[in-house]
C-alpha cells in the first residue's frame, strides 16, 4: 500500500458522520455517489423513506454497488450472514479503494460480533490494518487522512477485543489508536464533497472525526485502566465532539418515540385518530445502534444495545424471535440488572422459546470462543428449566470457561465465584456432571482461606442441588471431612448444615440460643421427646418479649426492618405450640395500628391460610379489633407496587374472618383490583374467602377477568385462586375450569406453577372438585419443563393420595 495514494476518506465519513456526505432530503443532488449512497445505509435511509434515494446499479461500479448492497445487507437478519461474506472479500479486495475497504470491515465486524463471531471480527480487522501497512508502517509517512482511517479501525478494534475479554490486547491497539491518531492542526487532509445540508467543508468534518475518535480511545482507555490511571480526568474534562452529539441525537430521537407512543396510548387512546408511515421507536433504536457500533466507542454501544433491548421487550414481549433479539442486545449491552428482569419475566410467562434459543446460542460461542461473560451466565441459569439433559451438560461445560476467562480486574472476585456457583447450582439437576462438579467445588472451597457468608450460602444452595447417589464415595468423603473439621462459624453454618444434611445424613442440630432462628426451626420441623416442653416454654416466652418490644418502639416511631418477621414466626410457632400468653401478644401486636404493616403483613397471612386453627377467643379478638389493624401504619413503603393505602394481607384475614361487611369487603376488593401489581394479587388472594355459596358468580367473574392481566404475577395469584374457589359453584364454573385449564398449558413457570400449587393444596379437600383437570396435569407432568414435570407429578400423586400432607 502506498501511503501517497488518495484512499478516499470519504467511504470512511460515510461509516461515522454519515450526515455530512449523504443527499439532505431538502437538497435533490443530481448524481449519487458512492459514498453518499453508504451513508444512506449508515442513516438507514436506503429505502426511499425519510428523503432517502433507492440505490440502483448502474449509478455505481461493480464494487461501489457491491459494497453498499452488502452493507444494507448487514443489516437485516434474513441475509446478515451472506453479506458478511462479501463485505470481508471487499475489504481484502485491492482494486477496492482503502477508504472502502475500510468501511466494508468496519460494517463486517458490526454484523459478525452480532452473529456472535467475535473472533473473526477481530481477524478482519487486523487484517485490513496489515494491509493497510499499519503493523509495519511509520505514522508521520502518512497523511492526515490516511492516520484517521488507520485509527479508526484501531478504535474498533479496541472495542472488539475488550468485548472477547482481550484486555492486554485492547490496551496495545488503544495505544496504537492514539499513536495513528492524527492532530487537530495537521493540514494534510484529503478533500471530497460534502452534504449540501452542511455549511461547512471536508477538513472540518475530519477534524470532528479526529477529536471523537480520540474522546473514545480515552474513554476505553479509562475503562480498561479500571482507576488504575489517571486518563478518567481527561474523559470527565472532555468536550464532545458534533460527531458524538449527532449520535446522542439519534438516541434521542428513539426515546422521543417511545414518549410519544405512551403518551398517544394513554392520553389520546379515544382521539380515533391513525397514524401511518411514522418511524417506530425499535426502527429508531436500530439507527442509533449502527452509529455507535461503528463509533468504536464501547460505552456508546452498550447503552445503545441496552436501551434498544429494552425497546423491543416493551414493544414485542410476544414476539418471540424479537424477544430473543432483546435478550442478545441486553446480554451484549452487559446490562446486568435489565437483563435479569428480562428473564425474571419471561421464565414467568414466555416466550421460554427465546431464552432456551439464547442459552443455545451462548453455549455454542462460548465453547468455541473460550471466554464467557457474567450476563452469559445469567443466560445459562435463567434457561436451565427448559433444557434437556445434554443441553444442560454443554451449559455447565460453557459456565466452567467462566473461571478460566481474564478479568479485567485481573483476577476473579468472590462475587464472581458467586454468580458461578450460582449458576452451576440451577443447571447440575438433570445432568450427569454431578460427580465432576462436586469435585470442583470441593477443591474451590479448599483453597479459601475464608468465605463470606454471601458465597457460603450460594454452596450450600449448590449441596442441595447435586444428587449425591451419582457422586463418587471418595468425594463424598471429602465434603464429610470438610463438615466434620471446619469450625462451624455464623459464616460458613448454612453450608455445614447442608453438608450434614445431604451428604452425612446427620439431622440439623436445633440451635442451642434462645432466638428466633430457633423459633422457626421448631415450628417447621417440631421438638423431639428428647427435649421435654421446657424449650417450648422459653421460646414462647421470647417471642412475647421481643413482640412486646416492637411495640414498644413504634410509640417511639422507631422500626426496624431485614431479617426474620418476629410476628410470623410467633404466629408459625404458636400454630405449633399453642399458648395462651402468646396468643395474646401477637394479637396485641397486630391490633396495634402504630406498628406498621411491614412488620406484621407476612403473620396476618399465614392466619388467613390458617384461620380454622385459630382459637375461638382469639378469633373473636381479631374481628373486634380488625378495623385497628387494617389501619396499620404503612409508612415510606418505597419497595411495594401498590397504588393504595390499603394493608391487604389485613383485608384477606378479615374476609376470613368474616369481619366485615360483604358490601365493604367487595368495594375494598374492587379497589384493590384496579390499582397496581401489588394491590391486584392481594386481590386474587382475597376472593376466594370472600365467597359463599349463596354469592360466589361476582368472584369467579372478578378472578376470570385478572388471569387475563398483563402481569404473570397477578395471572399466577388469580390462577390459584381461581383453584381454591372451586369448592363452590357457579354458572360460570364452567368457563372457570376452561380458564384453569387453559393457564396450565401457558408458556413460562410462574402461571403453571401458581395453578399446580393450588392443587397441591386443595387435593385433599377437593379430590372431586379437581377430578376435570387431572389429563391436563398428566399432560404436563410429561411434557412440561423440569420444574412444571416435577410439580404435576407431585399433584398426581397428592391426587391418587389426598391423605399426603403437601
Amino acid at each position: 500500500m502506498n501511503p501517497s495514494d488518495s484512499w478516499e476518506v470519504e467511504w470512511l465519513v460515510a461509516v461515522l458522520a454519515p450526515w455530512t456526505i449523504s443527499p439532505h432530503p431538502n437538497f435533490r443532488d443530481s448524481e449519487l455517489t458512492g459514498a453518499a449512497a453508504l451513508a444512506l445505509v449508515t442513516e438507514m435511509r436506503n429505502g426511499g423513506e425519510g428523503g432517502g434515494i433507492k440505490l440502483e446499479k448502474g449509478a455505481l461500479s461493480d464494487w461501489q454497488y457491491l459494497l453498499v448492497a452488502s452493507a444494507r445487507n448487514s443489516l437485516r437478519t434474513d441475509t446478515q450472514t451472506a453479506s458478511v461474506t462479501e463485505l470481508l472479500k471487499l475489504s481484502e479486495t485491492h482494486e477496492v479503494t482503502p477508504g472502502a475497504r475500510a468501511a466494508a470491515t468496519l460494517f463486517g465486524s458490526v454484523a459478525l460480533c452480532e452473529l456472535e463471531r467475535h473472533s473473526e471480527a477481530v481477524d478482519a480487522l487486523v487484517a485490513t490494518l496489515e494491509s493497510l501497512g499499519a503493523s509495519t508502517g511509520n505514522p508521520a509517512d502518512y497523511s492526515a487522512s490516511q492516520r484517521l482511517i488507520i485509527s479508526a479501525l484501531y478504535m474498533q478494534l479496541s472495542a472488539r477485543l475488550t468485548e472477547c475479554c482481550r484486555f492486554g490486547d485492547a490496551r496495545e491497539r488503544i495505544a496504537e489508536t492514539l499513536q495513528w491518531l492524527p492532530t487537530q492542526k495537521d493540514s494534510s487532509l484529503q478533500e471530497f464533497a460534502v452534504s449540501r445540508g452542511i455549511s461547512w467543508g471536508s477538513s472540518t468534518v475530519q477534524r470532528d472525526l479526529v477529536r471523537s475518535v480520540g474522546s473514545h480511545a480515552l474513554s476505553l482507555k479509562s475503562y480498561l485502566e479500571q482507576f488504575g490511571g489517571h486518563t478518567w480526568v481527561r474523559v470527565v474534562r472532555g468536550r464532545s465532539s458534533w460527531v458524538d452529539m449527532r449520535m446522542h441525537l439519534r438516541s434521542a430521537d428513539r426515546d422521543e418515540i417511545v414518549l410519544r407512543d405512551a403518551f398517544e396510548n394513554r392520553i389520546e387512546a379515544d382521539s380515533n385518530t391513525q397514524h401511518f408511515g411514522r418511524i417506530t421507536a425499535d426502527d429508531a433504536g436500530y439507527r442509533s445502534l449502527i452509529l455507535a457500533e461503528l463509533s468504536g466507542h464501547l460505552g456508546f454501544m452498550r447503552g445503545e444495545r441496552e436501551k434498544l433491548g429494552k425497546v423491543l421487550i416493551l414493544e414485542h414481549d410476544d414476539n418471540a424471535a424479537r424477544v430473543r433479539e432483546a435478550l442478545r442486545l441486553l446480554r451484549q449491552g452487559r446490562a446486568t440488572k435489565a437483563l435479569q428482569a428480562a428473564i425474571t419475566w419471561i421464565r414467568a410467562q414466555g416466550p421460554s422459546v427465546s431464552l432456551v434459543d439464547e442459552a443455545l446460542i451462548v453455549t455454542k460461542r462460548v465453547s468455541a470462543a473460550g471466554w464467557c461473560t457474567e450476563q452469559d451466565l445469567l443466560i445459562l441459569e435463567g434457561a436451565s428449566e427448559f433444557l434437556s439433559p445434554e443441553q444442560k451438560d454443554n451449559a455447565i461445560s460453557a459456565a466452567l470457561i467462566f473461571a478460566e476467562t481474564p478479568q479485567i480486574q485481573h483476577q476473579m472476585s468472590w462475587s464472581s465465584w458467586e454468580r458461578l456457583w450460582k449458576t452451576v447450582s440451577k443447571l447440575v439437576p438433570g445432568s450427569s456432571r454431578h460427580n465432576e462438579i462436586a469435585s470442583l467445588a470441593y477443591r474451590y472451597i479448599e483453597k479459601q482461606d475464608s468465605l463470606s457468608q454471601p458465597i457460603s450460602n450460594t454452596l450450600a444452595r449448590l449441596v442441595y442441588s447435586l444428587d449425591w447417589a451419582e457422586v463418587r464415595s471418595d468425594v463424598s468423603h471429602q465434603w464429610s471431612n470438610l463438615a466434620e473439621t471446619t469450625n462451624r462459624v455464623f459464616e460458613t453454618s448454612v453450608l455445614l448444615d447442608a453438608i450434614d444434611e445431604t451428604v452425612r445424613g446427620v439431622v440439623r442440630p436445633i440451635p442451642s440460643d434462645l432466638g428466633l432462628e430457633r423459633a422457626a426451626h421448631l415450628a417447621d420441623h417440631g421438638l423431639s421427646d428428647q427435649y421435654g416442653e421446657e424449650p417450648v416454654t422459653a421460646l414462647a416466652s421470647y417471642l412475647g418479649v421481643q413482640l412486646r418490644e416492637e411495640i414498644e418502639s413504634a410509640s417511639t416511631g422507631v422500626m426496624s426492618l431485614g431479617g426474620y418477621q418476629t410476628s410470623n414466626i410467633a404466629v408459625a410457632f404458636v400454630l405449633r405450640f399453642p399458648s395462651d400468653q402468646l396468643w395474646g401478644d401477637i394479637v396485641q401486636h397486630l391490633l396495634d395500628s402504630k406498628v406498621d404493616a411491614r412488620l406484621k403483613n407476612l403473620a396476618v397471612e399465614r392466619l388467613a391460610e390458617n384461620v380454622t386453627r385459630i382459637p375461638s377467643k382469639v378469633a373473636e379478638q381479631l374481628r373486634a379489633g380488625i378495623d385497628s389493624l387494617m389501619a396499620s401504619e404503612r409508612d415510606s413503603d418505597v419497595f411495594a407496587q401498590s397504588d393504595l393505602a390499603i394493608f391487604g394481607e389485613a383485608v384477606r384475614l378479615s374476609a376470613a374472618l368474616r369481619a366485615t361487611p360483604k358490601s365493604v369487603l367487595l368495594e375494598t376488593v374492587l379497589r384493590l383490583a384496579t390499582a397496581g401489581v401489588k394491590d391486584r394479587i392481594q386481590a386474587a388472594k382475597t376472593i376466594p374467602f370472600s365467597i359463599s355459596e349463596s354469592d360466589v358468580t361476582w368472584g369467579h367473574a372478578l378472578l376470570l377477568q385478572l388471569s387475563h392481566d398483563q402481569d404473570p404475577s397477578v395471572r399466577a395469584a388469580a390462577g390459584h385462586a381461581l383453584v381454591s374457589s372451586l369448592a363452590v359453584s357457579s354458572e360460570l364454573i364452567d368457563t372457570v375450569y376452561l380458564r384453569i385449564i387453559s393457564l396450565m398449558k401457558g408458556d413460562g413457570i410462574k402461571v403453571p406453577l401458581g395453578v399446580l400449587h393450588a392443587i397441591q393444596r386443595n387435593s385433599p379437600s377437593l379430590s372431586t372438585e379437581l377430578a376435570p383437570l387431572v389429563d391436563q396435569i398428566r399432560v404436563l407432568a410429561s411434557d412440561g419443563n423440569h420444574l412444571i414435570q416435577r410439580a404435576a407429578n407431585f399433584c398426581l400423586e397428592m391426587l391418587s393420595n389426598p391423605e399426603l400432607d403437601s
